[in-house]
């Protein structure tokens, strides 16, 4: 089960990104065939790296000769097959990230359907607030009374 994927407060034109870990704790090879998502809007889905039980990086025979980090969702699309092959006990590496290109509280689902069927469906949403103007990050000051 996945949590959501909180980007928080952003600017307009501003960039946020999270990892997306998928591993595979069967015996048997799972693929990712489709990636949706709920809305034709800012967020990108690119792979980064697979890596084995070890955390060793790995090239699976699909993947030979894919230039890395390569998109697999633009944010133009709603809905893409990928097949992208998890072979037992790897774990994949997808970047999710979002340009933040216009005003906009969005909260939307993403789903990928899994094959075999028996794996069914990862269902998670993903949010971002972007607002307009520029954010800062004051550290929060602290006061300590004298202890002598």
């Amino acid at each position: 089960m996945l949590t959501n994927l909180a980007f928080g407060d952003m600017q307009v034109g501003g960039t946020k990104s999270k990892v997306l870990r998928i591993s595979n704790v069967n015996p048997v090879p799972m693929t990712i065939e489709v990636f949706s998502k709920t809305w034709m809007d800012d967020l990108i889905i690119s792979f980064l790296k697979m890596t084995d039980s070890t955390g060793k990086e790995v090239v699976n025979p699909d993947q030979t000769g894919l230039k890395v980090p390569f998109e697999i969702m633009g944010p133009k699309r709603t809905r893409k097959i990928i097949n992208l092959e998890i072979l037992p006990f790897q774990t994949a590496y997808l970047l999710c990230k979002v340009n933040a290109t216009r005003v906009i509280n969005r909260t939307s689902r993403l789903t990928l359907k899994l094959s075999p069927e028996e794996f069914g469906w990862i269902n998670t949403t993903y949010s971002f607030n972007v607002l307009e103007g520029s954010l800062s990050f004051q550290p929060t000051a602290y006061k300590f009374l004298p202890a002598f």
